[in-house]
């Protein structure tokens, strides 16, 4: 068994104390993960340094940095389509985001809700 750090994890570069916050925009922006263009538009990889995997449990991705130890989970494009699509199956009205204010400049995030 690993031991857990009793360190608060630093997050994005907007963050001033250990809040282990990472917004949509500084994901893409720090190069945590990168827009996979020969994929289409909403694919990310993992950017340098870093791992993705997918949850299929949950439909969430998540990055890894073995060097750091960061662990991140998130939604992108490709899972909120997925959590679109489980909704309407589902009769639901409608979807929440936690914070739109972290999406892109572009709204990405708020484009694959609808």
């Amino acid at each position: 068994m690993n031991p857990c750090s009793q360190t608060l994890p630093q997050g994005d570069s907007d963050q001033t104390s250990g809040t282990g916050v990472w917004k949509w925009r500084n994901l893409v922006s720090q190069g945590v993960i990168v827009a996979n263009t020969t994929a289409g538009p909403g694919v990310y990889v993992a950017g340098e340094g870093w791992q993705q995997r997918f949850d299929y449990g949950s439909d969430t991705p998540y990055a890894w940095n073995n060097v750091t130890g960061e662990w991140i989970t998130y939604d992108d494009p490709v899972s909120i389509s997925y959590k679109r699509e489980y909704a309407a199956q589902q009769g639901m009205q409608g979807m929440m985001m936690w914070e739109v204010a972290y999406d892109l400049n572009n709204g990405e995030l708020l484009q694959y809700m609808n």
